[in-house]
């Protein structure tokens, strides 16, 4: 099973709606995420799950991780498409690092 944090964090810049603990929900665009799933979110806004009311908008949101209680990712996310792209672009990465061998100044002389 594959941590939260990792998720949240490939799914930049896409509209999720974090519902907390507290029974609040922001809805808005991640900017930034962790490992431990803290999160900031852009263009969002503060609700309320019982009341179908528009919420208090919100120019930028921090979530603490421990907060969260579920993260819903609209259905027309590729999540899987997305973790692969990342998991190809991080392989890529590797391998270009592998290939940058250092040169020893001793063993060239």
């Amino acid at each position: 099973m594959e941590p939260l944090g990792p998720i949240l964090q490939a799914l930049h810049g896409v509209r999720v709606t974090l519902e907390l603990r507290s029974g609040a929900e922001i809805t808005g665009r991640i900017d930034d995420a962790d490992g431990q799933m803290n999160t900031t979110l852009s263009e969002a806004s503060l609700g309320d799950r019982e009341r179908r009311e528009a919420g208090l908008p919100l120019e930028r949101i921090h979530v603490r991780g421990r907060q969260i209680r579920f993260v819903y990712i609209p259905d027309e996310v590729n999540v899987l498409g997305i973790l692969r792209e990342r998991q190809l672009r991080a392989e890529r990465t590797m391998r270009t690092f592998r290939t940058h061998k250092r040169r020893d100044p001793k063993r060239e002389a």
